[in-house]
């Protein structure tokens, strides 16, 4: 019986078109290879060399169709078999025959005169014998097994036959399991990989991946390398059904009897189970991964807490515990934080229903800064009242930094400018409200020129901007001062006149008196 032991198809039709050149090869009408017996399979891939065949002696086997007293047809092969005489009486114990003979034109018509045929053993008896020879030891001789009767299955459409390949691939691979390295994972993915080209049931392949993994986390384990285990579990992700998916339910007596026994509690696992075990088998080795990067001090829980909750949802607890350890973290840090830090800091906060103690963070920071910004001077002081006005809507502050900015600069008009933006005005050498600077002096005579009205204590350029240049000015001097009276107004109608004054030593004039001039 010939073993075919290559299941690749164009290695099998090389081996083909080799039969059919030793078959063409003989002397005195007899072939070198007369003692070779062609399956019907095999028979059938030389179609295209038959006529080359004529006379050629063959041996033949396979299952029969249809058997007549001269007359025979095997199972998916189109040409006629006849016999001179009459054909042997069988058992009918069995449907596979062997027939020797020669292929013959007769009328243009080509068949196969048999010369001899024999009864042979069923394909199901034919593989227990050969597989009682086979070498427990030796995978490759059940492999190839294994591959007859897969492809004599396939030929033949018989599941029963095709269900004892499967078996026998299954016994190989144990074999082949059995005379591993310990330790191996890439031999049992090579092996997982084998089982799948044997086209067995996905189980089995599985199987085989999942002690790879389980071998690989062992090793990343004594390795004590974060990256080895996140590319594992990127290869568990990638190999094992399930394994993306999150769980919805507890499952903290499965995950304790498997991580307590992984190999037995999977081989005891049906399909449903399996696909669990593959998400914890994941989730144990991408948190390993995870937690192998937490700060003792909690100087990235909150970054460790994200990756938790991003990657595993199940460990929700996990991730609020790292989330806490971060917080505290950063808020006893809070001096030399960063303001992005500072403010996802008042963010979570806020989030916790916590408003005062994100406000005493913000306070804290600020204070923090504000060493650091007075040494930038006029600016930095600027730069300080506006994050308290933005962080703490605090203008009371802010305006007292500005205020204090005003008066290291030496009166620049751009923070003036800030500050009567924000409602204050100088009254003399102090910054106040619009309220109060109305009841001072100042505050009075901005209110009259905005109602055109001259007061006392205006200055000469402040009552030209309310009414203009006079229509007459008169001056004189005496005892140490210098006066001139300003005449608005008409001969004829209501006249003003503004007195002002000044000390000779002083070149501003100021209003002393206004008189309203009626004519008589």
């Amino acid at each position: 019986m010939a073993i075919p032991n290559n299941r690749n198809q164009t290695v099998r039709g090389l081996c083909s078109l080799m039969l059919a050149a030793v078959l063409l090869v003989g002397t005195g009408g007899e072939t070198r290879a007369a003692g070779k017996v062609l399956s019907v399979e095999e028979f059938n891939e030389l179609k295209g060399e038959w006529p080359e065949l004529l006379g050629r002696h063959l041996r033949i086997e396979g299952r029969y169709a249809l058997m007549g007293r001269n007359l025979l047809r095997f199972k998916n092969c189109d040409l006629s078999f006849r016999s001179r005489k009459d054909l042997p009486k069988l058992t009918g114990r069995s449907r596979t025959v062997e027939v020797s003979g020669r292929l013959t034109r007769e009328d243009g018509k080509l068949f196969f005169l048999i010369e001899e045929l024999f009864e042979l053993p069923t394909d199901l008896e034919r593989l227990r014998q050969q597989r009682s020879r086979l070498d427990p030891a030796k995978a490759d001789e059940w492999y190839q097994l294994a591959t007859w009767a897969e492809q004599r299955a396939k030929f033949y459409q018989d599941a029963e036959l095709a269900q004892e390949a499967r078996k026998l691939y299954r016994d190989g691979l144990r074999i082949e399991r059995s005379r591993l390295r310990e330790g191996d994972p890439r031999a049992l993915f090579a092996l997982a990989e084998k089982a799948a080209g044997f086209g067995l049931d996905q189980s089995v392949q599985l199987s085989l991946i999942h002690e790879a993994c389980v071998l690989l986390w062992r090793q990343a384990q004594r390795r004590d390398d974060a990256n080895s285990l996140r590319q594992l579990a990127s290869t568990v992700a990638e190999k094992l059904p399930g394994a993306k998916t999150p769980l919805t339910e507890p499952v903290d007596g499965l995950r304790k009897r498997y991580l307590a026994a992984p190999l037995p509690t999977y081989e005891k696992a049906d399909a449903s189970t399996r696909q669990t075990l593959h998400r914890i088998l994941h989730n144990e080795i991408l948190l390993a991964a995870i937690l192998k990067q937490a700060a003792p001090d909690g100087r990235n829980g909150l970054e460790i807490a994200d990756q938790i909750e991003t990657q595993l949802p199940e460990y929700r607890e996990t991730a609020t515990a790292f989330r806490q350890k971060g917080v505290a973290y950063r808020a006893a840090h809070i001096a030399t934080a960063s303001r992005s830090e500072m403010l996802e800091l008042v963010e979570l906060f806020k989030k916790q229903n916590q408003p005062e103690r994100a406000r005493v963070l913000i306070l804290r920071w600020l204070q923090a800064r504000e060493k650091v910004l007075r040494q930038d001077g006029p600016d930095g002081l600027r730069q300080l009242a506006r994050e308290y006005e933005t962080l703490l809507q605090d203008t009371k502050t802010a305006v007292k930094l500005l205020v204090e900015a005003y008066r290291l600069s030496q009166e620049a008009p751009e923070i003036a400018k800030e500050l009567e933006r924000r409602g204050y005005r100088r009254a003399g050498q102090r910054w106040v409200t619009l309220e109060e600077f109305a009841k001072t002096p100042e505050g009075r005579i901005v209110q009259a020129m905005r109602e055109g009205r001259v007061v006392e204590g205006m200055t000469a350029e402040q009552v030209r901007k309310t009414l203009g240049a006079p229509s007459f000015v008169a001056r004189a001097a005496t005892d140490g001062v210098f006066a001139e009276v300003w005449v608005y107004g008409e001969n004829r109608g209501s006249r003003l006149a503004i007195h002002l004054s000044r000390p000779l030593s002083s070149r501003e004039l100021k209003v002393t008196a206004v008189v309203p001039l009626t004519e008589r």
